[in-house]
C-alpha cells in the first residue's frame, strides 16, 4: 500500500441512497444518485431508481455534495518534499473532501516559466500512476507573478497562459515596488489572453515595511509575551493599495487570506465601487479555516503551531470575518495550507516558519467556525464558498465545484453529524504539526471520488456507519 493512499474498495457502479443532495448551490433534501462508468448517471427522488445487481448504501442524514476546490495551498513540490510533496498534499485534500488544488508558486525553482508548471502536473501524473489507477484531486499550478518571486521583472506571461494558467501571485510575497507591479500589469494587457477564462491576479496583501519583522498579532498577548508583532495597518494598506492597481488596470484581482475588520469594510465598500464601474466580480477575496477558529489568544496556548502569515486577530476581527463570509462580502473558504516539518516547528516563535497545514479538517473546521450545521442557508453558503464559487475563480473545468447529471462524479460524502477529535498523526499529508490537535470538531468526510474513483474512504466502513 502507498503510503500517501488509502486504499477503497472498487465498484463498476454505486447507488448512494437517500442523501441531502448539494449541487453546488443550493441544498434539494433526499434523493438518489447513481454513479456508473465514472458518471453521475442519475439523480433522482428517493426509491424511484429501480435496480438489479448494483451496490447500494443506504446514507440517510449524509451529505453529498461536489468535491471541494480549494484556490490556496502550498504542495512546496518542487524544491521542499521534506514538507510536502505533490503526491502527498493531494492525498491530505483527497482526506479533507478536496477535488481540486491550486497550488502556489513559492517552490524552488518558482513556478515561473513553462518548465516548472509542466514538471508540477508531471509530477501528479506519476502520483496517479503509483496508485495503479488509484484517484487523485486534479491540480492547478498558479504561477508567479515575477521573476523568481523576486518582486523585480514580471514573468514572461505569453508561454504561461498558453499552458492553461489563469492565476498569477507572488503569494509570501507582495509586489511591494509600485513601478514593478504596474510593469506587471501592463505586462498582462500586452499578453493574449485567453477569451473564455478570467484571468485573476492574487495580491497576498500584506506590507513587509509595515510588518516589521512581526511574528503574531500586534496586541494584548504579543506584548504580554515580549513577541514583536504584526499591526492590522501591514494588511489594510496593502488591500487598499490591490483595490487601488484592480480598479486602475480594470484587471480581475483576489486578495488572499483576509484577516483584519478594516480590510473587510474595504473591500465591502470597493465591491460596491467596482459594480457601479461595470465591473462586478473583478474584486474577490478569501479567508481562512484557521482565521475563522483562532484568535490571538490562542497563540500563548499553541505556540508555533498557530503561527501564521498573516496573524491570528483578535476575536473583534474574527466576528467581522465570519460576518462577511455568510453575507457574501468574503466569496470563498481557502486553507492556504502550508506544511512544515515537526523540527521547523518546535524551534521558538521568532525562529519558526509562518504556516498551518489544514486541507484534512478544512470543511469540518469551516462549518463548525460559524456554527452553521443546524442553519441550512448558513451551511449552503460555506459549502458555496468550498466549491462553486472557488471552481469559477479557478476557471475550472465547467463540472468542477456542481455536482449535476451526465458531469464527472466528482463528489463527497459528508457526515454532519460525526463527532471526531483531530489527531494530526492521522493526517494524509506530511505535516502533522496543528493547531487543531485535540480539538473536537463536528463532521466528518466519509468518502471523496475523483471520476468515480475513490480517493479517500472505504465503501464497507460507510455501510457499517449507517
Amino acid at each position: 500500500m502507498c503510503y500517501y493512499h488509502i486504499p477503497v474498495n472498487a465498484v463498476s457502479e454505486l447507488v448512494l441512497r437517500n442523501a441531502e443532495l448539494f449541487t453546488g448551490e443550493r441544498f434539494l433534501g433526499p434523493h438518489d444518485l447513481r454513479i456508473t462508468e465514472g458518471i453521475v448517471a442519475d439523480i433522482t427522488h428517493p426509491h424511484m431508481l429501480k435496480l438489479k445487481g448494483v451496490r447500494e448504501l443506504d446514507i440517510t442524514g449524509m451529505w453529498v455534495l461536489p468535491a471541494l476546490c480549494d484556490l490556496h495551498a502550498h504542495l512546496r513540490e518542487p524544491g521542499y518534499p521534506q514538507k510536502e510533496t505533490i503526491a502527498t498534499g493531494l492525498a491530505a485534500a483527497a482526506m479533507g473532501g478536496y477535488g481540486l488544488v491550486v497550488s502556489m508558486p513559492n517552490t524552488k525553482p518558482a513556478c515561473d516559466r513553462r518548465e516548472v508548471y509542466d514538471m508540477q502536473l508531471e509530477l501528479r501524473r506519476k502520483a496517479v500512476s503509483a496508485l495503479n489507477d488509484g484517484a487523485l484531486p486534479k491540480l492547478k499550478p498558479a504561477c508567479a507573478l515575477t521573476v523568481g518571486r523576486k518582486g523585480k521583472q514580471p514573468v514572461d506571461f505569453e508561454p504561461l497562459l498558453a499552458a492553461g494558467c489563469t492565476l498569477f501571485t507572488d503569494d509570501g510575497d507582495d509586489v511591494g515596488d509600485d513601478s514593478v507591479l504596474r510593469n506587471v500589469f501592463q505586462a498582462l494587457d500586452r499578453a493574449p489572453l485567453p477569451q473564455d477564462r478570467m484571468v485573476r491576479v492574487m495580491f497576498h496583501a500584506q506590507s513587509k515595511r509595515l510588518m516589521r519583522h512581526g511574528v503574531m498579532h500586534d496586541g494584548e498577548v504579543s506584548w504580554r509575551l515580549k513577541l514583536p508583532g504584526i499591526s492590522r495597518e501591514s494588511e489594510d494598506v496593502a488591500v487598499r493599495r490591490a483595490i487601488d492597481f484592480g480598479r486602475e488596470y480594470r484587471r480581475a484581482v483576489h486578495i488572499t487570506h483576509v484577516t483584519t475588520a478594516g480590510a473587510v469594510d474595504a473591500i465591502r465598500r470597493a465591491k460596491e465601487e467596482y459594480a457601479r464601474a461595470n465591473m462586478e466580480h473583478y474584486l474577490t477575496c478569501e479567508v481562512t479555516p484557521h482565521h475563522l477558529t483562532f484568535t490571538h489568544e490562542d497563540v500563548e496556548r499553541l505556540g508555533a503551531a498557530a503561527k501564521v502569515n498573516p496573524p491570528l486577530r483578535e476575536e473583534s476581527d474574527r466576528h467581522e470575518l465570519r460576518k462577511a463570509l455568510l453575507d457574501g462580502t468574503i466569496d470563498i473558504i481557502a486553507t492556504d495550507h502550508a506544511p512544515h516539518t515537526a523540527e521547523e516547528k518546535a524551534r521558538p516563535m521568532t525562529q519558526s516558519p509562518f504556516g498551518i497545514a489544514g486541507l484534512e479538517v478544512a470543511l469540518a473546521a469551516s462549518l463548525s467556525a460559524t456554527d452553521a450545521y443546524e442553519k441550512q442557508e448558513q451551511a449552503a453558503r460555506i459549502l458555496k464558498a468550498m466549491t462553486s464559487v472557488p471552481a469559477r475563480l479557478a476557471s475550472a473545468p465547467p463540472h468542477c465545484g456542481l455536482l449535476r447529471e451526465r458531469d464527472p462524479a466528482d463528489l463527497v460524502v459528508f457526515n454532519p453529524k460525526a463527532q471526531w477529535e483531530v489527531n494530526p498523526q492521522e493526517f494524509a499529508g506530511k505535516c502533522k504539526v496543528s493547531p487543531y490537535a485535540g480539538m473536537k470538531l463536528r463532521g466528518r468526510v466519509k468518502l471523496t471520488m475523483i471520476g468515480g474513483e475513490a480517493a479517500y474512504g472505504d465503501l464497507d466502513e460507510l455501510e457499517r456507519e449507517r
